[in-house]
């Protein structure tokens, strides 16, 4: 890099070099024409004095007017020689040079960026004009200049040797320029190909747009790239500036990763990019003067925006900003000298009008260096990414040979493509008979039970801890729960998943369960019994004691004042025995009830939201001030046991009127039912004062209360509830950790189709 700097610095220095701007021999005075109509005899005649200028005042930035130069040549030399006046400056529209000796116009030549270059160049990027001057002669030159661009006139005087020379040396430094960016530019394509990166892509049209712009400044795209087309010409400076503006925002923005860094920076970004995206078509409709000070306008903006940005980002160490900051500093600065002396604020001479391509193939390279700077790091950084992968992975693998679940992967037929010890030792297979096992065929006893579960797979879905009777390798059955899911890589799909023992868990929990049953079902035939053996005497007690009431009123009526007293106290005795037999009665109709009544109902069609509203107009007044809100979702109807359903709702109102909305000032219930599937959801809730939690347990055991003694309490209903819920719907009930008694109830089946 400092070679190509120095290399860089020796040709921009002999660029300078060479040729003479007016001396002692030749001088330069201007005219300005306003009206653009004169011509050279009117300005010969016109008495308008014309101003001397030197070499730091040939520019006059943008103007309307027609520009007229005139230059003393002369030969004091005893021989012919040859000079060559050349306007450094492609981008002048119209130029004629009238070489005139006392008076008499010996020669008119006329050059254009208007017309075909080979029609009026002479293989010369800039404007030339070459002269044969006579021994001791003295000459006068008048140049005409019209332009739509900046009047910018460099002008130098050279002889036919120092003309050589000053080519030579401006072909090496053109050469070497174009040279270096057409391979940064191939290199870092290919970059940006292979690694598929924005940056890179991004740079590379930033870099493409600057050598394309320095092409168009410089006269060497029109010499040698589009030299038949002077209307692209005449257009491609504006292209070259729009071009690379395209680029420079968003490889600021990405390079210095704004929007990691500074969110509400990244906005500015992109309301300045959304400006030169609406500019750029703008440039269509306006003129050369107004689209060359537009675009040169958003460069001075953005560009100290990205310095700054650069900058501030180096302060605080970020990553490739302080060399992005260094690499925009010398951008900035050459745009800016150029954007100056465009404007006529500086003087423009060789180095002002080179400093943009030195100062941006300076930018190039510091940011191609940065890049790749980016890139090592990046390989860095996935190198130890890699590493800490591979590391995880051989934790992980060790993980799962280690693991008590059988860890495995099978393709979509069942054949086990992957698997851990622990899967064997589960499924009692040995190595060598893993090819001959079936995965699907061993998951469950029943065919029709795993084989959705395989299509529900396929489909996308996941099943996680699925609890399934299976058969291992020696048809033996085993408890285990399932998890399975559905993997794709590129173009293999397999079924990953793991397999847990539960069997003694389950086994345990089977065993619990037959001695629950056993014990209810002992319960309910005792109760049962009891009930018999009771209601026929108490039937016959309650017939007797009617009968004494029908003669307690014959005996009354007849009786004399006397004895009324006694008939009165034995009344009161009739009453009470009267009173404790109805209680005995009402006892042993809840225990039919529990044993065996309400389990032989049949389904009905029933109406959800119907039966909830009954359910609040016959309980709301039970309890002043009593709210009762409901909601529904499901069909309109469905088909199930409308009883039960009743006793259970029913039962939890009655509960939370007797025990636990007494002492509340404003008593409120909700109740949600969800109908889907054939299946329901039951939400109770109430704002009393809850149950207990070392209670929880025992509230659905027969005979439990919290209010022992009170004569509308047996302890049978929450008992009553659980019954219907378990045995007649298969279902489940769950006490809830909220406020007041919550409890939901699932009953997953309804022994019905929904309507």
């Amino acid at each position: 890099m400092q070679g190509l700097l120095k290399y860089g610095l020796l040709c921009l220095i002999l660029l300078t070099s060479t040729g003479t701007s007016w001396g002692s021999e030749e001088q330069l005075e201007y005219y300005r024409d306003s009206s653009t109509a004169m011509s050279l005899f009117d300005i010969k005649k016109s008495d308008t004095p014309w101003q001397a200028t030197t070499f730091n005042k040939a520019n006059f930035g943008f103007t309307s007017d027609t520009l007229w130069l005139r230059i003393q040549l002369n030969n004091p030399s005893s021989s012919k020689i040859i000079k060559h006046i050349r306007i450094n400056y492609p981008l002048l529209d119209h130029v004629d040079a009238y070489l005139t000796q006392q008076g008499e116009t010996l020669e008119h030549k006329y050059l254009s960026d208007r017309i075909a270059y080979n029609e009026s160049r002479q293989h010369d990027k800039y404007y030339l004009f070459s002269y044969t001057l006579d021994p001791e002669a003295e000459y006068q030159v008048y140049i005409r200049v019209e332009t739509q661009s900046s009047m910018t006139l460099p002008i130098e005087i050279f002889q036919d040797a120092e003309y050589i020379q000053k080519k030579t040396f401006e072909n090496y430094w053109f050469g070497a320029l174009y040279g270096t960016l057409i391979i940064m530019g191939l290199y870092n394509l290919i970059i940006a190909i292979t690694l598929r990166s924005l940056v890179y892509y991004l740079y590379v049209g930033y870099l493409s747009g600057f050598t394309f712009l320095i092409s168009a400044l410089n006269g060497d795209g029109f010499q040698y790239i589009w030299p038949q087309s002077p209307n692209f010409n005449n257009l491609s400076p504006l292209i070259g500036a729009a071009w690379p503006s395209l680029f420079t925002l968003p490889l600021a923005y990405y390079f210095l990763q704004v929007k990691k860094f500074a969110p509400d920076l990244a906005k500015v970004y992109k309301g300045l990019y959304l400006l030169v995206l609406i500019s750029i078509p703008c440039l269509l409709f306006l003129d050369y003067q107004a689209s060359s000070k537009l675009m040169n306008g958003l460069n001075l903006i953005f560009s100290p925006i990205i310095l700054l940005t650069a900058i501030n980002f180096a302060w605080h160490r970020r990553p490739g900003a302080k060399t992005f900051a260094l690499a925009w500093l010398a951008l900035v600065i050459s745009l800016t000298l150029l954007s100056l002396s465009i404007y006529n604020v500086i003087p423009s001479n060789p180095y002002t009008r080179q400093a943009y391509s030195f100062g941006g193939l300076l930018e190039l390279v510091i940011i191609s260096l940065a890049l790749a700077r980016q890139i090592n790091q990046s390989i860095v950084e996935k190198n130890q990414a890699l590493e800490a992968s591979e590391t995880h992975l051989s934790k992980y693998l060790e993980m799962v040979t280690q693991s008590p679940a059988g860890i495995f992967s099978c393709n979509g037929n069942g054949a086990v493509i992957n698997h851990n010890p622990a899967f064997l030792k589960i499924l009692d297979i040995k190595e060598n008979e893993v090819d001959q096992f079936n995965l699907f065929k061993q998951l469950s006893k029943e065919a029709n039970e795993i084989y959705p579960l395989i299509e529900q797979i396929k489909q996308g879905e996941s099943i996680i801890g699925l609890p399934l009777l299976c058969k291992t390798f020696n048809s033996q059955d085993k408890w285990l729960t399932i998890t399975l899911s559905l993997q794709q890589k590129a173009e293999v799909v397999s079924i990953e998943g793991q397999i847990t023992d539960i069997h003694d868990r389950m086994s345990r929990q089977q065993e619990k369960e037959f001695h629950e049953r056993q014990r209810m079902e002992s319960l309910k035939l005792l109760i049962s019994g009891i009930s018999h053996e009771i209601n026929t005497p108490l039937g016959n007690n309650l017939t007797t004691l009617s009968f004494v009431d029908g003669i307690y009123n014959d005996l009354n009526n007849t009786c004399i004042d006397s004895q009324k007293e006694s008939l009165a106290t034995l009344k009161t005795s009739f009453e009470l025995l009267q009173h404790n037999e109805q209680r005995i009665a009402q006892l042993v109709k809840r225990f039919s009830m529990v044993s065996t009544g309400y389990l032989q109902a049949e389904p009905v069609c029933i109406g959800g939201k119907e039966m909830l509203q009954n359910l609040v107009i016959n309980h709301q007044e039970k309890l002043q001030g009593l709210i009762i809100d409901t909601s529904y979702s499901g069909p309109k109807t469905f088909i199930s046991y409308q009883d039960p359903l009743i006793i259970i709702l029913e039962g939890l109102i009655d509960n939370s009127i007797k025990h636990g909305l007494d002492n509340v000032e404003a008593p409120h219930i909700e109740i949600g039912m969800k109908i889907k599937d054939n299946s329901c959801e039951l939400s109770y809730q109430d704002n009393g004062k809850g149950i207990d939690g070392d209670i929880k347990d025992q509230i659905f055991q027969p005979f439990f209360t919290t209010s022992r003694g009170n004569e509308e309490t047996s302890g049978l209903g929450l008992y009553a509830i659980d019954n219907i819920v378990r045995n007649l719907f298969k279902g489940s009930l769950k006490i809830e950790d909220q406020a007041g008694f919550y409890i939901t109830i699932k009953l997953p089946e309804l022994k019905g189709e929904t309507q």
